[in-house]
């Protein structure tokens, strides 16, 4: 399913003198296209790279063809599709203000750490879980593959159960439905599926 274009804009919040981060948020893992990326230490953008080591507090921006998988330094594993803005706000922190990601925290770990997805419906939140986020000016999309996820807003906590998809519209209305877990609603992930991926057999 192809992404709707976006018109996307790079907003960073520089550190103060002296602070710039040079911890790690994750690693490049495979790329699609083209996708760019900014750090909080410069104004320019360049194109990203495999193995390219993200700092925390980087934006990346992928094309309408572009697409990215990342290894968060919490061990998650992040993808960006086509048209989709993030910034990675530590390694349990992602903020998506446009477009579309796919979380995988690797569910078999008990051990697996918690991650927070800010966008400006809300939050989303889970430990253990194989979640895609969409975030566009038409509303949110949380769709739950496997796992436990919840989203925070208003004050409100909401459980999106297994096989759900939740959608909030800009005028706060919730839609639930039944969603597969194999369905044609996860294609766009194989084009970065390595062979020894348990999820694109």
């Amino acid at each position: 399913m192809a992404a709707t274009p976006l018109a996307l804009l790079f907003v960073f919040r520089a550190p103060p003198a002296g602070e710039v981060s040079t911890a790690e948020a994750a690693l490049v893992e495979s790329i699609v296209g083209t996708v760019w990326v900014r750090g909080t230490d410069t104004p320019v953008s360049r194109f990203l790279l495999a193995d390219y080591a993200v700092p925390v507090g980087s934006g990346l921006r992928s094309s309408a063809d572009g697409r990215v998988a990342l290894r968060l330094s919490s061990g998650h594993s992040l993808r960006l599709d086509g048209s989709t803005l993030v910034r990675l706000l530590g390694d349990d922190l992602v903020a998506l203000d446009g477009g579309r990601i796919y979380v995988d925290s690797e569910i078999d770990h008990d051990n697996a750490a918690a991650l927070t997805v800010t966008t400006p419906f809300g939050e989303v939140r889970g430990a253990r879980m194989q979640v895609e986020v969409r975030s566009q000016d038409d509303g949110l999309r949380v769709r739950l593959r496997e796992g436990t996820v919840e989203l925070v807003r208003e004050g409100e906590r909401l459980s999106v159960e297994e096989g759900e998809e939740l959608t909030v519209d800009p005028q706060g209305t919730l839609t639930r439905r039944e969603l597969s877990s194999d369905g044609p609603e996860w294609d766009w992930l194989v084009d970065l599926a390595s062979p020894t991926d348990p999820d694109e057999d």
